[in-house]
């Protein structure tokens, strides 16, 4: 069904996108634990349409943007030390740096990867020689050593780039799952070449988002539906914030952030929690 869409209505949006851009220091997009009256009766939302037809083009734009770097990858031994916590199929919640992606998610933790491993974790596993892993050897020996919803597509991305961030928080899944590491790194590996969703929409059933991801491949994982915008979409925090009360199995292992000389440090588990996002309760509007 399509909705009409007001002028007044796309430069609402248009406006917004703006905002979005030009404001770097924390996100300016609300979201909620509730869904507002007209989502909640099953209209459909004019925003959510006008961001269909714009979300891929705005979001290609967004990623040109040149950001700084993240301060984790420049810590002096922070990649070293990340290796050797790491666990194939570990969750690794980041927080990028800042820029108008950062902002643009509802979220302190604005990503979601699945660490794969490297040969050697993997073979340590014993996943090294899993049939589903054969076409990607070649890739992860070449250093591409973990799986990503972004940009166009889930795809493989190499250490430097996991570690491009400003805060990371590693969860570990549950033993009921890695007793069977096999199906999960074969659920992994087959959202390979699945189309990106920029709406962040949870309805859209063809795409995935980086926290769609992270349940695709963990089903056990139940995270709460949240509203924004106009959609129904899943916020990386909640996975954080599952984990740090060991919701189904899943645990906080560790997260790091930098000092003001650059060296990283751990975070505990009390002030990751106050990181976090929380929703409101009842959305202030009809259209929110």
């Amino acid at each position: 069904m399509q909705v009409p869409v007001s002028a007044r209505m796309l430069r609402m949006m248009l406006c917004w996108l703006l905002l979005t851009v030009l404001a770097a220091c924390q996100t300016s997009v609300p979201y909620f634990a509730e869904p507002s009256p007209h989502l909640a009766s099953g209209r459909p939302d004019p925003r959510l349409v006008v961001s269909r037809s714009i979300s891929e083009r705005a979001a290609s734009a967004l990623q040109r943007i040149p950001v700084a770097k993240g301060k984790l990858g420049l810590a002096p031994g922070f990649e070293d030390h990340l290796l050797s916590a790491l666990q194939p199929l570990d969750i690794v919640m980041v927080r990028s740096p800042r820029g108008p992606v950062r902002n643009g998610i509802p979220s302190y933790f604005t990503h979601a990867i699945i660490w794969l491993g490297t040969k050697r974790q993997l073979t340590a596993a014993g996943l090294w020689d899993h049939p589903s892993l054969a076409p990607y050897r070649g890739d992860i020996e070449a250093g591409d050593v973990a799986l990503e919803a972004i940009n166009t597509h889930v795809h493989l991305m190499k250490l430097s780039r996991v570690t491009d961030r400003d805060v990371l928080a590693i969860v570990r899944p549950p033993q009921s799952a890695l007793r069977h590491r096999g199906r999960v790194l074969a659920r992994a590996l087959d959202t390979i070449g699945r189309p990106y969703d920029t709406n962040l929409d949870l309805d859209d059933r063809d795409r995935l988002t980086c926290a769609e991801l992270v349940v695709e491949v963990f089903p056990s994982l139940v995270l709460p539906v949240r509203y924004s915008l106009g959609r129904r979409t899943l916020i990386p925090d909640d996975i954080v914030r599952l984990a740090a009360e060991g919701e189904a199995g899943f645990r906080l292992r560790e997260a790091f952030a930098t000092r003001p000389d650059g060296r990283y440090y751990r975070l505990r588990r009390g002030e990751v929690q106050k990181r976090l996002t929380t929703p409101a309760r009842t959305p202030p509007f009809d259209y929110y």
